[in-house]
């Protein structure tokens, strides 16, 4: 007696697990809430360790900028120092090479210049490295949202589980209004997570 009843319980969990209008199957630990979802915690690690990654990026760039500023300053103020030192020497070479000298540094260093270095990297950078990051740091909120929604659903789909588990463990009949009650909120938290 005590055989066929707990079979009957288990085909009527196994209905309440697997009914054709579910079709997700999940296995039963997924319902637990002491295991977490390896999958989704695998998702929420990678991505949390590429947010941080792009924000010390991110958080770096002003310093590089700064550095490449720096660097073109000391270029242009080396530059017009030699071409100052040298233009009153009788050597003509001398003074052609640091006026081209300066006409150099300036192809270098002259931000507003459209084909200088420092333009064409500041450039660069904007398109291929700030852009994607405020792209992601704009998305990464709505992914947070994305995410914690998902486990406010998994904590519906887990406490309707519960219930489903609480009518079957009081032998709740199939016909039963609680019994469906619970059924029919399970198979709703299961559509929407």
């Amino acid at each position: 007696f005590g055989s066929s009843r707990h079979k009957r319980l288990a085909s009527r969990a196994t209905f309440a697990m697997s009914s054709s209008d579910q079709g997700v199957g999940q296995s039963e630990w997924f319902y637990r809430e002491e295991l977490a979802d390896p999958v989704y915690e695998g998702m929420v690690k990678d991505f949390t360790e590429f947010h941080d990654a792009l924000q010390t990026i991110h958080d770096h760039m002003d310093g590089f900028m700064e550095g490449v500023d720096h660097f073109a300053q000391g270029v242009q103020s080396l530059a017009d120092c030699a071409a100052a030192s040298y233009a009153h020497c009788h050597d003509k070479r001398l003074v052609s090479d640091s006026c081209r000298l300066r006409a150099v540094a300036k192809q270098i260093t002259y931000k507003d210049a459209p084909h200088s270095v420092v333009s064409k990297l500041q450039q660069n950078l904007e398109y291929n490295l700030v852009a994607p990051i405020k792209e992601h740091l704009e998305n990464a909120d709505r992914l947070r949202k994305e995410m914690e929604k998902r486990q406010r659903r998994l904590q519906e789909l887990r406490s309707a589980k519960e219930m489903v588990d609480e009518c079957l463990r009081r032998n709740l009949g199939e016909h039963e209004h609680n019994f469906q009650m619970a059924q029919q909120e399970f198979r709703i938290a299961q559509r929407h997570f």
